[in-house]
């Protein structure tokens, strides 16, 4: 084990998968670093997506490029256009900020936290707690 490093171990999410994947974290934030992984007990490797900090089974090979296929038609046929493709992600942006809130207890509905986030609104009879969350989150998600 590298120095300033410890070792957690995750349970795959997957059903049926075999193995168990090892995080290797920084001593003092615990923190997993998504760079160095261990994957121990698994028959297939894993690989590295270029250029982001993400990556899939080999097993898993099929399925993603059956979706690279349906993409690539999609962007062909003209249907994946930029246009599109902004309002996928707003309307993304906004289920992620409503059900991201709403596991920490938050109050607001998904049309009030349309409301706060898209249209600046400040909503009587709801917690100013809730509406700041929803706007703090909005912010954060901008930022990155």
């Amino acid at each position: 084990m590298t120095a300033g490093l410890t070792s957690r171990t995750a349970t795959p999410r997957r059903p049926g998968h075999p193995g168990v994947v090892r995080l290797l974290c920084t001593a003092d934030t615990r923190q997993p670093q998504r760079v160095r992984r261990e994957v121990s007990n698994v028959p297939a490797a894993l690989i590295d997506i270029p250029d982001t900090p993400y990556s899939y089974f080999t097993s898993d090979q099929r399925l993603v490029d059956g979706i690279a296929e349906r993409v690539k038609n999609l962007r062909e046929s003209g249907k994946l256009t930029p246009d599109v493709l902004y309002r996928i992600r707003k309307y993304f942006r906004l289920k992620d900020i409503y059900h991201s809130n709403a596991i920490e207890g938050n109050v607001l509905d998904i049309g009030e936290t349309r409301q706060v986030v898209e249209l600046g609104l400040t909503l009587t009879g709801k917690p100013l707690k809730d509406q700041a969350e929803a706007r703090n989150l909005s912010e954060a998600i901008d930022y990155l």
